[in-house]
């Protein structure tokens, strides 16, 4: 896991040191795989961190890819941590967003 945190990193490190601005798409998905890999190794603080602040980074630039999916992967974190509260919350953010979005298969994976 530790690999692939690196490459991760290596990878915004490489757009900085270019003075190139990352893609959108690219930067959400390089947030989600880092918050599946924190997730995996226990790290929840740092992955909620990265998670919130890829949520903040979408509504900024209004662009709304995997928002769903980074509301479930709080949600089983929060089960993970025993957080009834904030796993509904979650959850319940997901679902709305999928409904929101009529994303079905999104809608039956939270259900």
């Amino acid at each position: 896991y530790e690999e692939c945190l690196q490459l991760i990193a290596r990878i915004r490190d490489d757009y900085e040191a270019n003075h190139l601005e990352m893609d959108l798409i690219i930067h959400i998905q390089l947030c989600l795989k880092e918050a599946i890999v924190l997730l995996a190794c226990g790290d929840y603080e740092q992955c909620e961190r990265v998670i919130l602040e890829a949520l903040a980074f979408s509504k900024k630039h209004q662009v709304y890819y995997k928002t769903d999916e980074f509301y479930r992967i709080l949600s089983y974190q929060k089960v993970i941590m025993a957080d009834k509260e904030q796993y509904l919350y979650y959850i319940k953010k997901s679902e709305q967003f999928a409904i929101f979005t009529e994303n079905t298969l999104s809608v039956a994976t939270v259900d």
